[in-house]
Protein backbone atom coordinates (compact mmCIF):
# COMPACT_ATOMS: atom_id res chain seq x y z
CA UNK A 1 0.00 0.00 0.00
CA UNK A 2 1.16 3.26 -0.79
CA UNK A 3 0.68 6.56 1.15
CA UNK A 4 -1.23 7.89 -1.46
CA UNK A 5 -3.86 5.21 -1.17
CA UNK A 6 -7.15 6.08 -0.85
CA UNK A 7 -8.16 3.28 2.00
CA UNK A 8 -5.17 4.27 3.66
CA UNK A 9 -6.79 7.04 5.80
CA UNK A 10 -8.64 4.79 6.59
CA UNK A 11 -6.22 2.29 7.49
CA UNK A 12 -4.41 4.68 9.92
CA UNK A 13 -8.02 5.90 11.43
CA UNK A 14 -8.64 2.24 12.21
CA UNK A 15 -4.50 1.26 13.38
CA UNK A 16 -4.58 4.53 15.49
CA UNK A 17 -8.15 3.67 17.06
CA UNK A 18 -6.74 0.05 17.58
CA UNK A 19 -3.91 1.91 19.34
CA UNK A 20 -6.17 3.84 21.37
CA UNK A 21 -8.05 1.20 22.32
CA UNK A 22 -5.25 -0.60 23.56
CA UNK A 23 -4.12 2.54 25.87
CA UNK A 24 -7.55 2.70 27.06
CA UNK A 25 -7.84 -1.09 27.86
CA UNK A 26 -4.37 -1.12 29.29
CA UNK A 27 -5.25 1.58 31.18
CA UNK A 28 -8.77 0.13 32.41
CA UNK A 29 -6.78 -3.01 33.10
CA UNK A 30 -4.14 -1.40 35.25
CA UNK A 31 -7.00 0.80 37.28
CA UNK A 32 -8.59 -2.34 37.62
CA UNK A 33 -6.09 -3.94 38.80
CA UNK A 34 -5.05 -0.77 41.00
CA UNK A 35 -8.42 -1.24 42.78
CA UNK A 36 -8.39 -4.65 42.81
CA UNK A 37 -5.19 -4.10 45.10
CA UNK A 38 -6.47 -1.45 46.68
CA UNK A 39 -10.16 -3.59 47.19
CA UNK A 40 -7.81 -6.43 48.78
CA UNK A 41 -5.48 -4.20 50.52
CA UNK A 42 -8.91 -2.59 52.43
CA UNK A 43 -10.07 -6.36 52.89
CA UNK A 44 -6.70 -7.26 54.07
CA UNK A 45 -6.60 -4.78 56.60
CA UNK A 46 -10.66 -4.66 57.81
CA UNK A 47 -9.44 -8.50 58.37
CA UNK A 48 -6.56 -7.62 59.92
CA UNK A 49 -8.67 -4.85 61.72
CA UNK A 50 -11.12 -7.21 63.19
CA UNK A 51 -9.29 -10.11 64.00
CA UNK A 52 -7.47 -7.32 66.31
CA UNK A 53 -10.83 -6.22 67.81
CA UNK A 54 -11.91 -10.09 68.09
CA UNK A 55 -8.44 -10.59 70.29
CA UNK A 56 -8.98 -7.65 72.14
CA UNK A 57 -12.89 -8.49 72.59
CA UNK A 58 -11.55 -11.66 73.47
CA UNK A 59 -9.24 -10.31 75.79
CA UNK A 60 -11.45 -8.41 77.32
CA UNK A 61 -14.31 -11.18 77.39
CA UNK A 62 -11.65 -13.16 79.30
CA UNK A 63 -10.84 -9.96 81.79
CA UNK A 64 -14.49 -9.23 82.45
CA UNK A 65 -15.28 -13.23 82.80
CA UNK A 66 -12.42 -13.76 85.35
CA UNK A 67 -13.69 -10.35 87.25
CA UNK A 68 -17.22 -11.61 87.56
CA UNK A 69 -15.97 -15.49 88.40
CA UNK A 70 -13.81 -13.53 90.87
CA UNK A 71 -16.88 -11.36 92.55
CA UNK A 72 -19.49 -14.63 92.02
CA UNK A 73 -16.29 -16.85 93.95
CA UNK A 74 -16.28 -14.32 96.42
CA UNK A 75 -19.85 -13.53 97.19
CA UNK A 76 -20.61 -17.45 97.51
CA UNK A 77 -17.48 -17.22 99.94
CA UNK A 78 -18.70 -15.05 101.71
CA UNK A 79 -22.33 -16.47 102.16
CA UNK A 80 -21.10 -19.79 103.08
CA UNK A 81 -18.84 -18.54 105.31
CA UNK A 82 -21.69 -16.69 106.72
CA UNK A 83 -23.86 -19.69 106.80
CA UNK A 84 -21.22 -21.95 108.26
CA UNK A 85 -20.80 -19.27 111.14
CA UNK A 86 -24.69 -19.13 111.83
CA UNK A 87 -24.33 -23.04 111.92
CA UNK A 88 -21.57 -23.10 114.30
CA UNK A 89 -23.17 -20.31 116.31
CA UNK A 90 -26.47 -22.54 116.45
CA UNK A 91 -24.76 -25.68 117.01
CA UNK A 92 -22.28 -24.60 119.77
CA UNK A 93 -25.03 -22.84 121.34
CA UNK A 94 -27.29 -25.96 121.02
CA UNK A 95 -24.61 -28.59 121.87
CA UNK A 96 -23.76 -25.73 125.11
CA UNK A 97 -27.37 -26.72 125.97
CA UNK A 98 -27.33 -30.17 125.46
CA UNK A 99 -24.16 -30.56 127.61
CA UNK A 100 -25.24 -28.08 130.20
CA UNK A 101 -28.51 -29.90 130.39
CA UNK A 102 -27.19 -33.57 130.62
CA UNK A 103 -24.44 -32.08 133.57
CA UNK A 104 -27.56 -30.74 135.52
CA UNK A 105 -28.84 -34.22 134.77
CA UNK A 106 -26.01 -35.67 135.85
CA UNK A 107 -25.42 -33.63 138.93
CA UNK A 108 -29.13 -33.83 140.31
CA UNK A 109 -28.62 -37.89 139.50
CA UNK A 110 -25.57 -37.87 141.84
CA UNK A 111 -27.09 -35.34 144.10
CA UNK A 112 -30.33 -37.34 144.55
CA UNK A 113 -28.31 -40.36 144.71
CA UNK A 114 -25.73 -39.49 146.74
CA UNK A 115 -28.56 -37.96 149.30
CA UNK A 116 -30.31 -41.12 149.31
CA UNK A 117 -27.50 -43.39 149.72
CA UNK A 118 -26.19 -41.24 152.56
CA UNK A 119 -28.89 -40.39 154.30
CA UNK A 120 -29.54 -44.46 154.39
CA UNK A 121 -25.94 -45.14 155.69
CA UNK A 122 -26.34 -42.17 157.93
CA UNK A 123 -29.86 -43.95 159.25
CA UNK A 124 -27.88 -47.08 159.82
CA UNK A 125 -24.63 -45.68 161.12
CA UNK A 126 -27.03 -43.44 163.50
CA UNK A 127 -29.44 -46.66 164.30
CA UNK A 128 -26.97 -48.97 164.80
CA UNK A 129 -24.79 -46.50 167.13
CA UNK A 130 -27.99 -45.52 168.59
CA UNK A 131 -28.57 -49.40 169.53
CA UNK A 132 -24.74 -49.51 170.62
CA UNK A 133 -25.19 -46.38 172.86
CA UNK A 134 -28.61 -47.85 174.46
CA UNK A 135 -26.41 -50.93 175.65
CA UNK A 136 -23.68 -48.40 176.62
CA UNK A 137 -25.98 -46.12 178.93
CA UNK A 138 -28.08 -49.29 180.07
CA UNK A 139 -26.13 -48.58 183.67
CA UNK A 140 -27.86 -45.59 184.64
CA UNK A 141 -27.14 -41.86 183.80
CA UNK A 142 -24.44 -41.54 186.07
CA UNK A 143 -22.52 -44.42 183.60
CA UNK A 144 -23.79 -42.51 180.24
CA UNK A 145 -22.57 -39.01 181.70
CA UNK A 146 -18.60 -41.09 182.54
CA UNK A 147 -18.70 -42.53 178.80
CA UNK A 148 -19.50 -38.92 177.12
CA UNK A 149 -16.55 -37.57 179.44
CA UNK A 150 -14.14 -40.77 178.05
CA UNK A 151 -14.98 -39.77 174.57
CA UNK A 152 -14.75 -36.30 174.39
CA UNK A 153 -11.25 -36.38 176.60
CA UNK A 154 -9.68 -38.94 174.04
CA UNK A 155 -9.00 -39.25 170.42
CA UNK A 156 -9.67 -42.90 169.66
CA UNK A 157 -8.47 -42.52 165.87
CA UNK A 158 -5.17 -41.45 166.59
CA UNK A 159 -5.04 -44.36 169.40
CA UNK A 160 -6.22 -46.90 167.05
CA UNK A 161 -3.46 -46.06 164.47
CA UNK A 162 -1.00 -45.75 167.23
CA UNK A 163 -1.93 -49.36 167.60
CA UNK A 164 -1.52 -50.67 163.95
CA UNK A 165 1.92 -48.40 163.62
CA UNK A 166 3.26 -49.95 167.20
CA UNK A 167 3.32 -53.18 167.65
CA UNK A 168 4.74 -53.52 170.94
CA UNK A 169 1.63 -51.62 172.30
CA UNK A 170 -0.69 -55.00 171.26
CA UNK A 171 -0.80 -58.45 172.91
CA UNK A 172 -3.70 -61.05 173.29
CA UNK A 173 -5.52 -61.27 175.86
CA UNK A 174 -7.77 -64.23 176.30
CA UNK A 175 -7.88 -64.94 172.63
CA UNK A 176 -8.45 -61.21 171.49
CA UNK A 177 -5.98 -58.61 170.66
CA UNK A 178 -5.27 -55.92 173.27
CA UNK A 179 -3.74 -52.72 172.76
CA UNK A 180 -2.37 -50.76 175.58
CA UNK A 181 -3.92 -47.10 174.92
CA UNK A 182 -3.38 -44.60 176.70
CA UNK A 183 -7.16 -43.35 178.47
CA UNK A 184 -7.51 -39.84 179.98
CA UNK A 185 -9.83 -40.23 182.65
CA UNK A 186 -9.89 -36.10 183.19
CA UNK A 187 -10.57 -32.97 180.77
CA UNK A 188 -7.49 -31.60 179.49
CA UNK A 189 -5.60 -29.19 181.62
CA UNK A 190 -5.62 -25.34 180.43
CA UNK A 191 -2.82 -24.21 178.77
CA UNK A 192 -1.64 -20.90 178.76
CA UNK A 193 -2.43 -19.68 175.43
CA UNK A 194 -5.43 -20.93 176.16
CA UNK A 195 -6.17 -19.33 179.53
CA UNK A 196 -6.13 -16.05 177.38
Amino acid sequence: MLRSDPVMPVLTAFARFITFLAERTASSDRTVADASQQITDALLLARQTAEAETARFRTKLATTEAETVQRVTAAIASSADAVLARRVRVFDRNTALRAAFALFLTAVTFLGGGYVWGSASAYLDVHETEADLQTAFNQGAAAARNWLDLMTWNDINTALANCSLQPSMTRLQSGRRVCDVPLWIEKPQPTAAGSK
